[in-house]
C-alpha cells in the first residue's frame, strides 16, 4: 500500500511537471503587433541572439555569405521577421514551418530553386520576398497563406502560367514578378 502511494505521488509530480513545461512553452510564444514589434531590437549576430532565444523577434542575417539557413533559428519561437537576403542559400529546409510566428521572410538574392510544402505552415506570414532566385514553380501549398499581402518574385524563372494561377488564387496579395 505504501509503495502504491509513493508511485501515485511520483506520477502526480510528473503530470504537474509536464503541464508546467507545456504552459511555459506556450507562454513564451508571443505574436507582437506592429507597434510593439518595431520597438524590439534587430539581432544581426546569431551568437548574440542565441543568448536569449525567446527574446528574438527580429533577425537580420543578410550579406553573411550563408550557404544554408542556420538550424539554430528554429530555437527562436517568437521570431516574426527574418532577413536572409544576399546570401548563397540554395534550399529552404522543411523545418521553416516551425517558425509559426513569422510575419516577414526575406530571401531575396539567393540561389533557391524551390519552396517546400511546409511554407504553408507560416500562417502569420504577410510579406514574402523571393526576388532574384532560381524558382521555377510555386507549390500549391502557398495558396494557404491567407494573410500574405506581398509576394515578391521578380527575376525568377516562373512561367507566366504559374504566375497567373497564383494571382487568381491570391487576389488580395500584391504579387511582384517583373
Amino acid at each position: 500500500m505504501k509503495n502504491l502511494k509513493n508511485i501515485l505521488f511520483l506520477f502526480l509530480i510528473l503530470i504537474i511537471s509536464f503541464i508546467t513545461c507545456i504552459s511555459t512553452a506556450r507562454a513564451q510564444q508571443r505574436l507582437l503587433n506592429d507597434e510593439d514589434l518595431d520597438k524590439e531590437p534587430v539581432f544581426i549576430f546569431l551568437a548574440e541572439a542565441l543568448k536569449n532565444p525567446t527574446k528574438v523577434y527580429k533577425l537580420n542575417l543578410s550579406r553573411q555569405q550563408l550557404k544554408e539557413i542556420p538550424k539554430e533559428i528554429y530555437q527562436f519561437v517568437n521570431l516574426q521577421r527574418i532577413d536572409l537576403s544576399y546570401n548563397n542559400i540554395s534550399e529552404i529546409p522543411k523545418e521553416i514551418g516551425l517558425l509559426k510566428n513569422l510575419q516577414s521572410l526575406d530571401l531575396t538574392k539567393n540561389k533557391i530553386k524551390e519552396l517546400p510544402a511546409t511554407i504553408s505552415l507560416l500562417t502569420h506570414l504577410d510579406e514574402f520576398l523571393m526576388g532574384n532566385n532560381l524558382l521555377q514553380k510555386i507549390p500549391d501549398s502557398m495558396f494557404k497563406l491567407k494573410r500574405l499581402t506581398l509576394l515578391e518574385l521578380e527575376n525568377n524563372k516562373i512561367p507566366q502560367k504559374e504566375l497567373t494561377k497564383l494571382q487568381r488564387a491570391m487576389p488580395k496579395c500584391e504579387i511582384i514578378y517583373e
